[in-house]
């Protein structure tokens, strides 16, 4: 695989969609509570992948579906952006935690940051 063709076809890909994120960092305070450090801005793709659950009820075991949100974003801008878990983004007016993230096929050239929902 051509890891610089995919770097390319991605950035390109973030770039075309032309949106850029507001991220609000926090740190743990003195009291174990979040206290605001900054905002960072980062160029990235926003999607939804669905993932899957188990529920067993009795006797049955049911699959369910579930929306999982992410986005999208080269590594070298996450990794100045001093992104960590648990800073906000804002999403179409709906609130998001960083919630983990993922270096794609652990090539150094994209990351695939999960978010979770919340009212906040």
């Amino acid at each position: 695989m051509n890891m610089a063709f995919e770097k390319n076809r991605i950035r390109r890909a973030i770039e075309r969609a032309k949106t850029v994120y507001e991220f609000i960092l926090y740190k743990q305070g003195k009291f174990k509570e979040p206290e605001l450090v900054g905002a960072v801005s980062l160029p990235a793709l926003y999607h939804v992948e669905t993932g899957y659950i188990s529920v067993t009820t009795g006797d049955a075991t049911q699959g369910k579906s579930k929306p999982l949100s992410k986005l999208l974003c080269l590594f070298d801008d996450f990794k100045t952006s001093g992104i960590k878990e648990n800073d906000t983004v804002l999403i179409n007016g709906k609130k998001y935690k960083v919630n983990g993230w993922t270096n794609v096929m652990e090539t150094d050239f994209a990351i695939d940051m999960s978010l979770e929902r919340f009212d906040g």
